[in-house]
């Protein structure tokens, strides 16, 4: 703000702002608890196993028989081989979590991790599934070494582990899901990152200034709301600072803070989300000092001389768009 006169109407209400997420096996007690999930033939096609709670389908391969098992693992073993006392698990699909991180191919990765938790397999790359990214790693302990594969698909994750039926992988798809996402069985995704918004972050207070200032001035009009942007660019500077001071007038009440200023090319983002100033407003433009200071969103955008603007106060959003009109003067002090 350190370009912008003092005497500037909008800039009464600045002294008001301030500087303003291999497993452990699931419990043998847990296998019992078989939980019916696969939709109905009828809405599955046939040769095909589809399951609700995971959103999956995969072509099942002949001789796989389903084993029992909790919501949100599905397991699926070959016939015993001769002399064999059991059923060998050929394909293993569970739940590892939610996530907010909608970067499918970062999910995979962290999911992978966090199975691994620091054991280095003897090989990790990266693939592909039903369009879904995933990392596959190989020489996972678990009873033996295994291969398993975390594909992350629009903020759920699952672990698969696969010995040796890839075939089975390439059919797979996603369907979609009845009820929300099972739990993850075991580490899961770590907790995506808090989203940062760049329009919250504090503004650095004004500073007084010497010598010729240039303004560039934005204004956008339409019906009873008007929005208008002061930059200022001090002499020798070659660009404008990320900063400006952002005016919403609706109706009789105008609302103003210093809010951030994201150039590239044709293209300008000015927001705020923090303390503005209330005002009344007379025609046009804000006088008087502050009547108080609320929690409010202030976010445009213009793309050339097109801008869309959108104040929102509480529960109330106001709006302004069309063709925004720019000046730009210069002046000494």
């Amino acid at each position: 703000m350190a370009a912008l006169r003092s005497t500037d109407r909008p800039l009464l209400a600045l002294s008001a702002l301030g500087a303003l997420g291999l497993v452990a096996a699931y419990p043998a007690s847990a296998r019992a608890a078989t939980i019916p999930r696969v939709v109905p033939a009828l809405s599955c096609p046939a040769g095909m196993v589809c399951d609700t709670a995971l959103g999956i389908a995969f072509a099942r391969p002949a001789g796989w028989v389903q084993d029992q098992a909790p919501v949100g693992i599905l397991e699926y073993s070959g016939r015993p081989t001769a002399g064999a006392t059991h059923n060998v698990v050929r394909l293993s699909i569970v739940s590892w979590g939610t996530t907010s991180d909608r970067d499918d191919a970062r999910v995979a990765a962290a999911g992978m991790d966090s199975l691994l938790g620091g054991v280095r397999p003897t090989s990790r790359i990266t693939v592909t599934y039903a369009g879904a990214p995933g990392v596959q790693a190989t020489g996972v302990p678990s009873n033996g070494p295994v291969t398993a594969i975390i594909l992350a698909h629009a903020g759920v994750a699952y672990k698969i582990l696969a010995p040796d039926q890839f075939a089975a992988l390439r059919s797979l798809r996603f369907i979609p899901r009845v009820g929300p996402f099972p739990p993850a069985n075991g580490t899961g995704v770590p907790s995506a990152p808090p989203a940062v918004d760049p329009c919250a972050s504090p503004t650095p207070p004004g500073q007084p200034i010497s010598g010729p200032v240039t303004r560039r001035v934005t204004v956008l009009s339409g019906g009873p709301n008007r929005f208008e942007l002061i930059e200022g660019l001090p002499a020798g500077a070659t660009a404008f600072a990320p900063y400006g001071l952002l005016t919403f007038v609706t109706g009789s009440t105008a609302y103003v803070a210093p809010g951030h200023v994201f150039e590239r090319g044709t293209t300008r983002r000015a927001c705020i989300a923090g303390p503005v100033a209330v005002l009344r407003a007379r025609g046009d433009q804000p006088y008087g000092g502050p009547l108080r200071i609320v929690p409010a969103r202030i976010d445009g955008d213009f793309i050339g001389t097109t801008g869309r603007v959108t104040l929102t106060v509480g529960r109330a959003t106001y709006y302004v768009y069309g063709t925004a009109s720019t000046r730009t003067t210069t002046s000494a002090r």
